[in-house]
């Protein structure tokens, strides 16, 4: 990531790996639930796909509630998900430069 980034100027880039790691291993967790055989292993199955989906859906929700502006309070990340077309709200989000919702511009990072 730029180190002349929003995210990384405000010191939020952690959040970002540890929201992306997250939805890694929820990914893993669904490819391995795969191998599982549905008919003899039904519940074992259904546990293993529950667990993946509500992994990633807290992912998403902590992502969203954790990345906040210092000066405002504002959520980038919310705003993203919410203006940006779903193509797109990622990489707006990572390439944010000031925050888009009050225009605050943190420091460089030494």
């Amino acid at each position: 990531m730029a180190a002349e980034s929003w995210l990384a100027r405000t010191r939020q880039s952690w959040k970002l790996y540890a929201f992306l790691g997250t939805i890694t291993i929820s990914i893993g967790l669904f490819v391995v639930t795969m191998a599982v055989d549905p008919a003899s292993h039904a519940s074992r199955f259904i546990a293993m796909l529950v667990a993946a989906a509500v992994l990633a859906a807290a992912a998403f929700l902590w992502f969203c509630l954790a990345i906040r502006c210092p000066a405002c309070g504002g959520r980038p990340a919310w705003w993203s998900i919410r203006t940006q077309k779903s193509s797109a709200w990622f990489v707006v989000l990572v390439g944010l430069r000031v925050c888009p919702i009050c225009g605050d511009e943190p420091a460089p990072v030494k």
